[in-house]
């Protein structure tokens, strides 16, 4: 399906909620950016600023021998005539994280750093999705990858991207009809582009105005018609003073209106941030577990390192499964794996 083409043209003033979500929609007439994406119809668009995915990916090239992440912000859009978009302007990295080469763990700490970094450099933004690395182990979402987009970001526009910064290859998931799928449906935008182009066809609208200007002005001299130009800039200079204390109002109206909004918003996120915790602490991952399926010849051994980043903590998987010996594991379907650090 294509859709129509354009530069950013926001309506300012018509933001609504939707699904009783206070994640505010922005309402564009037309996409922001020059795309080159036909786009697939009923599924979510991922557009993403170059510099945004550029920094990305420099950010998870910087460590080959471990998994690196942080979450990416935005706004969650919806064109005029209906489609749903993101589109993704920033990202944060995330510290304090546990990590080895085949995992990656947001801590209490992490989500603390993300909302403070999110509250003083992006406040008009929200959090859109999260990105993490799989060096040298392709693109795709393991077990525990979708136990965090489950989990932590289950709402229709967020997504997932993965990068793996060996085999040079990435990903984009997002959700359609209740299930985790790869994704298409994605643009890559030059957004400095579109203001080189808006900057240009102001400067020659500029041009065109002073030129209209000293044609008129020369026009008027040459009639001397000068008790008339009195009259005229007097209607003009009342005319601006009058249209310039109705912007004024209407922009203190439009100031307070978003200053609202925006204390909203970080109320959301704060409460957010303490429902994670909360989370995270009742949910009491130390003795939880989730369920694997084994792969043809894979150990439980190797299981053990993959999951618990150690191959001789194995014994905990044999116990949790009521298994007697490493050689049970053949012909099972699925295991249950410690989920504690």
């Amino acid at each position: 399906m294509t859709l129509t083409r354009g530069y950013l043209q926001e309506r300012e003033l018509n933001f609504k909620l939707e699904n009783n979500s206070k994640n505010k929609i922005k309402i564009y007439n037309n996409f922001p950016g020059n795309l080159t994406t036909d786009f697939i119809k009923d599924e979510l668009i991922v557009i993403i600023d170059e510099e945004c995915i550029t920094g990305i990916n420099n950010h998870l090239s910087s460590d080959k021998n471990r998994e690196l992440g942080g979450v990416i912000t935005g706004y969650n859009c919806e064109l005029v005539s209906g489609e749903k978009f993101v589109y993704a302007k920033n990202f944060i990295k995330a510290e304090f994280i546990n990590s080895s080469l085949s995992r990656l763990t947001f801590t209490p700490e992490t989500w603390q750093q993300i909302n403070d970094e999110l509250e003083n450099k992006f406040p008009d933004e929200i959090i859109l999705g999260w990105y993490h690395s799989h060096p040298g182990h392709s693109v795709f979402l393991s077990e525990y990858d979708l136990f965090i987009q489950k989990n932590f970001f289950n709402l229709y526009f967020n997504f997932a991207y993965v990068f793996d910064p060996v085999l040079n290859q990435n990903g984009f998931f997002i959700w359609k009809n209740d299930d985790i799928v790869k994704t298409k449906n994605y643009s890559i935008i030059n957004n400095q582009l579109s203001e080189n182009n808006k900057s240009e066809t102001q400067q020659v609208k500029t041009e065109n105005n002073l030129k209209n200007k000293n044609t008129s002005e020369t026009k008027k001299q040459n009639k001397n018609y000068f008790l008339f130009l009195i009259v005229l800039i007097n209607l003009a200079v009342s005319g601006f003073l009058l249209f310039q204390i109705t912007k004024m109002k209407n922009d203190i109206n439009l100031i307070s209106s978003q200053v609202a909004e925006y204390e909203s918003l970080r109320s959301d996120h704060n409460a957010l941030n303490q429902k994670l915790e909360d989370y995270i602490i009742e949910k009491d991952l130390t003795s939880s577990f989730i369920e694997y399926s084994p792969k043809q010849g894979e150990t439980i051994r190797g299981i053990s390192y993959a999951f618990l980043n150690d191959s001789n903590r194995y014994e905990e998987i044999l116990k949790l499964n009521n298994l007697q010996n490493e050689n049970e594991i053949s012909g099972l379907t699925k295991i249950k794996i410690p989920m504690n650090k």
